[in-house]
């Protein structure tokens, strides 16, 4: 049944390197329960990606230039990850450990990043095919900006009644930029580092 499909979904991903704990996996899963067409900001080498295109009915449209954020510079940062495994490296990763979705068009990639106009566009022309996301989950970059700029792009493609989700709320500049596009409107998932808005609609966003 479902539960056996969740646990299936979740250890498949689990193996997966990322930077997501078990616990928001589990979080992750729940939230896209009954969810049919989703779009991911930042899908690095899949982890995310491979749970919820395994859970969602229709598709997962993933948003990534995979050369990780240039503010994450740290030994375990993804600036400094996506420079050592060179030109290409985490996005092969990525094809890689999300093959069998790719092939079953469970995932469909827009390989730039979320600020570029090409980016915009190809979101326009899905949902103009196949309509508006009821899912969707921000973990691109992590900055105040960044989290800003994904919430305002996404929203206007998203449908009444959709799960908006996002990562790394314990992030101080993630925090500053949800609460002041949600406001209250937004919950934090128990003692995850997920955060989540339910049955969105634009009147949930703050006036800003």
């Amino acid at each position: 049944g479902t539960y056996a499909l969740v646990k299936q979904a979740i250890l498949s991903a689990f193996h997966i390197d990322g930077y997501m704990f078990p616990k928001d996996l589990v979080a992750l899963a729940d939230l896209v329960e009954g969810c049919k067409f989703g779009v991911e900001i930042g899908s690095w080498k899949g982890k995310s990606s491979k749970l919820l295109a395994n859970l969602l009915e229709k598709q997962l449209v993933c948003v990534d230039h995979f050369e990780g954020s240039p503010n994450e510079t740290d030994a375990n940062g993804t600036w400094t990850k996506a420079q050592a495994a060179g030109p290409d490296g985490i996005y092969n990763q990525f094809l890689k450990n999300v093959d069998v979705e790719l092939k079953s068009t469970k995932i469909h990639v827009i390989k730039f990043g979320s600020e570029s106009s090409f980016c915009r566009e190809a979101l326009e022309r899905i949902v103009t095919l196949h309509g508006k996301f009821d899912f969707c989950f921000i973990d691109g970059l992590h900055t105040y900006e960044g989290v800003k700029n994904d919430i305002e792009l996404l929203m206007p493609f998203m449908a009444e009644g959709a799960t908006v989700v996002g990562h790394d709320i314990h992030w101080a500049e993630v925090r500053q930029a949800v609460e002041e596009k949600f406001g209250q409107n937004y919950e934090r998932i128990g003692d995850t580092f997920v955060w989540a808005v339910r049955n969105f609609s634009l009147d949930k966003l703050a006036s800003a």
